[in-house]
């Protein structure tokens, strides 16, 4: 059942409408991720079922390099995973799992996927993890010039920019963090702003909500102090709360709030988090 998109120029279009038909909407992100070189069937690892020519399960696998416990590893992302209406019950969502399962165990050190219904797997070795986000005080009352400009992913220029940041970054984190994701990144960005720093080559996803700045992300290359990166931003904001786990910049003054994310996250049993917040950052879901 696993198969590759590469040996079957039909395959990925056959997948696509499949996970379209049960998941509204995520061809027309897929379509856009292949006009900026961000290639879902690039990186993702079909298991698919067919009936005769018609896929009518899948389940994908996306191979993350990450940090975790302060030690690289290569973790498995499962998504994707769907079977036909007219074909479930049938046992095919079992075959899936456990085919997948059997093949992340000899490729990969752990295994995570993203899910609104955690009971779909409660009979396969997953559990869920509470996530939280990271509350700094950081008061600002007065609109500045903006440090930050947009950048434009139609452009070949700042396409490349976001590729160069991504695949030299600085890990945000010891604890966790995603290392690579340049796809993923783009795919979650399709329509939403990036804006970069040309003093300080830094990219920073943020957004202003009930006064609150959320940082969902920073691509830096030379670590900088927090407060010289928050103070690029224009908008007046009460608190900033980090998307992601922060541990690299030494802010002391930290306070963990739960998280609530659309799809929470299951994690394999061997993916054991040594601390007690824990946080898988927005732009690298699936």
């Amino acid at each position: 059942m696993y198969l590759s998109y590469e040996k079957d120029n039909t395959l990925f279009s056959k997948c696509i409408d499949l996970m379209d038909s049960i998941f509204p909407g995520i061809k027309k992100i897929a379509m856009f991720g292949m006009e900026y070189n961000a290639r879902w069937d690039k990186i993702s690892l079909p298991f698919v079922i067919k009936d005769k020519d018609e896929v009518i399960a899948h389940l994908g696998i996306i191979p993350m390099d990450v940090m975790l416990n302060n030690k690289h590893q290569r973790i498995a992302a499962l998504h994707g995973i769907c079977v036909k209406e007219s074909h479930r019950r049938k046992g095919l969502f079992d075959a899936l799992m456990n085919e997948s399962m059997s093949y992340i165990h000899q490729h990969f050190d752990a295994s995570v996927l993203f899910t609104d219904n955690y009971t779909l797997y409660k009979k396969y070795p997953f559990k869920f993890h509470k996530e939280y986000n990271f509350l700094y005080k950081a008061d600002k009352s007065k609109q500045t010039t903006s440090g930050l400009r947009s950048l434009d992913i139609h452009h070949p220029s700042d396409l490349n920019l976001i590729r160069e940041l991504i695949t030299n970054r600085l890990s945000l984190s010891n604890k966790f963090s995603v290392m690579d994701g340049f796809t993923l990144f783009i795919l979650y960005n399709f329509n939403k702003k990036i804006f970069y720093s040309d003093e300080y080559d830094l990219i920073i996803l943020y957004e202003i909500v009930s006064s609150n700045l959320h940082v969902k992300d920073i691509l830096i290359k030379n670590q900088l102090p927090i407060e010289v990166i928050i103070n690029l931003i224009p908008e007046t904001f009460k608190q900033v709360i980090f998307e992601f786990i922060p541990d690299h910049f030494h802010i002391t003054d930290l306070e963990p709030i739960e998280a609530y994310p659309e799809c929470g996250i299951m994690v394999s049993e061997n993916f054991l988090f040594n601390d007690d917040y824990f946080r898988f950052p927005e732009p690298y879901r699936c």
